[in-house]
Order: C-alpha cells, then structure tokens, then sequence
C-alpha cells in the first residue's frame, strides 16, 4: 500500500491488496463516501458530461459554496460532450466532479489504470489532489 498526504492532511491512498467490499467494510461509517468505478456505470451515456456532473445537486447551489469548482469544470471542455462519446479518464473525471458537488468527503476508486496512459494517471491524481486540498476531502482511495 502506498500513501500520499497533502498539506491539510487528505490523503490519496494506493492500495493493492485490498478489494472495494473489505475496505468498504472497514472504512463505512456514514455517507460521507462515494464511489468511482471504471465501467462507468454511474454515467448517463445520452447525458452531456455537465448534466451528469449535476444530477443530484442544482448547480446554482454549487456555484455558491464552491466557484473555483465551476471554474475548473468549464475549463474542461469535455463536459460538453455526450457521455457516450467521453474517453475513460473524462468519464474518471466526470464521476470524481460529481462526488465532490455532493461533498463527499471519503472517495473509493476502483482499477482504473489499465485504461489510462501514464501522463493521464498523473494528470488525474494532480486534478484529485488540487480538488482534496482545496475542499478539504479527507482521502481518495485509489484500488488497483
């Protein structure tokens, strides 16, 4: 298991050995946690990249607790693209933007590496350790 910790104290952890259900059973304790996997199967294919970002909270909402997150969303201009046609680290991106307007404060990723080159794994875990710092998220856990 490799650990990461950024100034606040959020962590990104890389964990090998363990699997979603044990570190959800060790982990679990409210609903604080969300959860990234790689098959995509939160994303709405028909959906553009932004509603899918927006689909449990209003966006006027997260525009007034969290503007440097709308900033950053609207710089990625994958988000106006449908869904179906997103590559992986777009859609990776999309569901971690998602769970950051629901202020979750514990996320869980599953593998998602086998589909990502090694400069877009670094451009993801750059974008998740920016978003950790500036919301204080506590720690992502990165399963492999």
């Amino acid at each position: 298991m490799l650990a990461s910790n950024n100034k606040k104290g959020a962590s990104i952890i890389f964990n090998q050995e363990s699997n979603f259900k044990s570190l959800f059973n060790q982990y679990f304790s409210d609903t604080n946690y969300g959860f990234i996997f790689a098959d995509n199967t939160s994303i709405i294919p028909y959906l553009s990249g932004l509603d899918n970002i927006f689909l449990m909270v209003s966006k006027k909402t997260v525009q007034k607790k969290k503007p440097q997150l709308i900033d950053s969303i609207n710089q990625k201009s994958f988000v106006q693209n449908q869904a179906i046609f997103l590559a992986p680290f777009e859609k990776i991106l999309i569901q971690y933007y998602r769970l950051v307007t629901q202020d979750k404060q514990q996320i869980i990723t599953d593998c998602f590496a086998d589909n990502l080159s090694i400069n877009e794994q670094r451009k993801l875990i750059e974008e998740f350790s920016y978003l950790n710092n500036l919301y204080e998220i506590k720690q992502t856990i990165i399963v492999n």
